[in-house]
């Protein structure tokens, strides 16, 4: 057992417990100021970073389509194909549509007995559009017969006469209608179904009454 002697030799020789520093509020305040600003440093190299290898993917991605797009002809000759395939659609119908007008046109010109259907197809052709599937024209939105029918009241030097120069013949009058054509003719047995298409899109207020007539007759279910 140790004597007191010894007891206090080990207590002499051992180690003091160390003593924290103690600095003044002013250099606290600074060594808190710099660990912020390290703090800082360091969250700014790590957006940095983050940024850079956000962007890098970035060029990966995009280098990688453009290498899939590069590497698959076939892919490339398929999306072509249906390009020229959308823009040939295209110019189909609207040679479809042109064609259209140009007969309605034409047959609504003859209605009006002028000399040069033909003619009077291109002079009215920028005027007429295409409103829910039936021809009016482009300023008032008016059936394509009144069209007709305005542009030979307009210039009766290309109307052909009603009447011809004879001996008893009486001054030639141009008659503004040629007569509605028969309902036998347009609906029900044995009618003809292109002149009633004609109709509906030369003037479909007009196919629309003489449709509802041939209904009221027993022409049509």
């Amino acid at each position: 057992m140790p004597t007191e002697a010894e007891i206090r030799a080990d207590e002499s020789i051992a180690p003091a417990p160390e003593e924290r520093p103690t600095y003044t509020e002013a250099q606290q305040k600074h060594i808190e100021s710099l660990i912020r600003s390290s703090m800082g440093r360091a969250a700014h190299g790590l957006r940095e970073e983050l940024a850079v290898t956000r962007a890098e993917a970035a060029i990966t991605e995009a280098e990688l389509a453009l290498y899939k797009s590069a590497a698959n002809p076939e892919l490339a000759a398929t999306r072509a194909q249906l390009a020229t395939e959308t823009v040939a659609r295209t110019a189909a119908e609207q040679r479809e549509l042109d064609a259209r007008k140009n007969a309605a046109l034409f047959e609504a010109c003859q209605a009006e007995n002028i000399i040069a259907p033909k003619d009077a197809v291109k002079l009215l052709s920028d005027s007429v559009v295409w409103k829910d599937g039936a021809l009016v024209s482009a300023e008032g939105g008016e059936p394509l017969a009144s069209l007709a029918r305005d542009f030979a009241a307009s210039r009766p030097h290309l109307v052909r006469s009603s009447v011809r120069a004879g001996i008893g013949s009486s001054a030639a009058e141009r008659p503004f209608n040629t007569g509605a054509p028969k309902l036998e003719s347009l609906f029900g047995k044995g009618s003809d179904g292109a002149a009633a298409n004609r109709l509906a899109l030369r003037d479909p207020k007009e196919y629309g009454r003489l449709r509802a007539l041939a209904r009221e007759k027993g022409l049509l279910p």
